[in-house]
């Protein structure tokens, strides 16, 4: 199916000329990750959100054990926060799903336009989990920094990987 072997266009091996636009890139996914979490921070303010969750909020009673309220269990940190390991679960997948999507478009080229889709996803899904799980979590400055430069390495990563094998 591949005519020729071609490196990434992110290593050193490429035999075309090394440019900057992969940094241009990086700065460019960098800035659009930081500027949505503030947008997702101040989604609850939109009045049109803030009346839906109004409509679907439900407290739940307090758990009563011979007439008395429990207390909630007590939550204790962890070293590692649960975002930076859910993130790299998630990622972990990615580069599993990317595979297999890869090996099953190397046997089906009759249907590039529905492998280019799911390469689209894997490379998406990439980014907006660990996003999305940042976003939900209390701020940790290092773990969101490292959890979501990270997550932009391996969704470069993943699509330089889709470029290279789907021969674009």
């Amino acid at each position: 199916v591949h005519r020729r072997a071609r490196p990434s266009l992110l290593s050193s091996d490429s035999s075309e000329a090394q440019s900057y636009g992969g940094f241009v890139n990086l700065i460019a996914v960098v800035a659009v990750v930081s500027n949505s979490r503030a947008l997702l921070q101040e989604w609850h303010r939109i009045p049109l959100v803030r009346s839906i969750k109004a409509h679907f909020a439900d407290e739940a009673p307090p758990v009563m054990k011979r007439g008395r309220p429990v207390p909630p269990p007590v939550i204790t940190e962890s070293v590692v926060p649960y975002e930076l390991g859910l993130s790299f679960i998630a990622l972990c997948l990615c580069v599993v799903l990317a595979v297999l999507v890869e090996r099953r478009a190397a046997r089906a080229p009759g249907r590039a336009a529905y492998f280019h889709l799911l390469r689209a996803l894997v490379v998406f899904s990439s980014l907006a989990v660990p996003l999305a799980l940042c976003s939900a979590a209390p701020p940790r400055p290092v773990s969101h920094a490292i959890t979501l430069l990270g997550a932009c390495t391996a969704m470069m990563k993943l699509l330089s990987y889709a470029h290279t094998n789907a021969e674009l």
